[in-house]
């Protein structure tokens, strides 16, 4: 899973990026150190406790999930920050759009297809047709557009997927025990999904306290590390358990902070 969540924080802190109405969503895709991240509005207040853990941040772009405009994440001040709105649902991403109820600020749409009680199940059952359909609308609108599904649905889902949209991210974080074979699972699905679409940022999904069991904050470096050259940053997940991941473990936001520690050092 995922795992985005709707926690919400505080749009004032994002420094100014442009506006969808008089520039292209892309313009906004640009990161000062070529690093990108996608992390939960209330996973980051966590991580930024630590001033370490700010500094490997502090040149990155983070496509942040969820917010309110009274609750602002301590300690974000100068990180560079795009809002952004999760859907496990096209049927809910079209609605909000055609309805103008996307949270103001909101910079990029995430859709997160995949076989799960979230995504309706004639979505899951055809996802690259409704890839298409959020792709288009979502673009339209003037949003940067990003996919995140799973290949278990679909094998071949990241390559058919790569021309739809911005930023995609690889759920890999189901492998991250051995770094060997989360590489063998996040290379070869980066590199034919770039050879589709060379202007693709992609990202590999890491978690802090997944179902299958609590990592080391080394061994969340070593993922990252074996698959750094065919990818541009990662999702970092800090899920809560719930109806998004109800067999994850209770959330370890110290994992995060010690793995951004070590990658700031590396």
């Amino acid at each position: 899973t995922a795992g985005f969540g709707f926690v919400q924080y505080n749009h004032h802190i994002i420094k100014p990026i442009g506006s969808s109405k008089s520039l292209p969503a892309t313009h906004l895709l640009t990161s000062a150190s070529g690093r990108y991240w996608i992390i939960n509005s209330h996973a980051l207040s966590k991580l930024l406790d630590d001033s370490s853990a700010k500094q490997t941040l502090q040149n990155d772009t983070i496509f942040i999930t969820g917010y309110n405009n009274k609750q602002p994440i301590n300690n974000s001040e100068g990180l560079h920050l795009i809002p952004t709105e999760g859907f496990t649902s096209e049927a809910l991403l079209e609605h909000a759009i055609q309805t103008k109820s996307i949270k103001s600020g909101v910079k990029a749409i995430l859709y997160d297809n995949e076989d799960w009680s979230l995504t309706p199940k004639q979505e899951q059952a055809n996802p690259v047709s409704y890839y298409q359909k959020a792709s288009s609308i979502a673009k339209t609108a003037g949003y940067i557009f990003i996919g995140s599904p799973v290949s278990k649905i679909d094998k071949q889902i990241d390559q058919q997927i790569a021309s739809l949209v911005d930023v995609l991210d690889i759920q890999s974080q189901y492998d991250q025990k051995i770094s060997s074979i989360y590489a063998a699972h996040v290379n070869p699905i980066a590199i034919s999904a770039r050879s589709v679409n060379n202007k693709l940022v992609i990202l590999a999904g890491l978690s802090t306290n997944p179902p299958a069991g609590i990592p080391t904050a080394q061994e969340l470096l070593n993922d990252a590390t074996a698959v750094s050259h065919n990818v541009q940053g990662y999702w970092l997940n800090v899920p809560t358990p719930g109806i998004g991941c109800p067999k994850c473990n209770q959330q370890q936001p110290e994992i995060g902070i010690e793995f951004l520690k070590l990658l700031g050092s590396s």
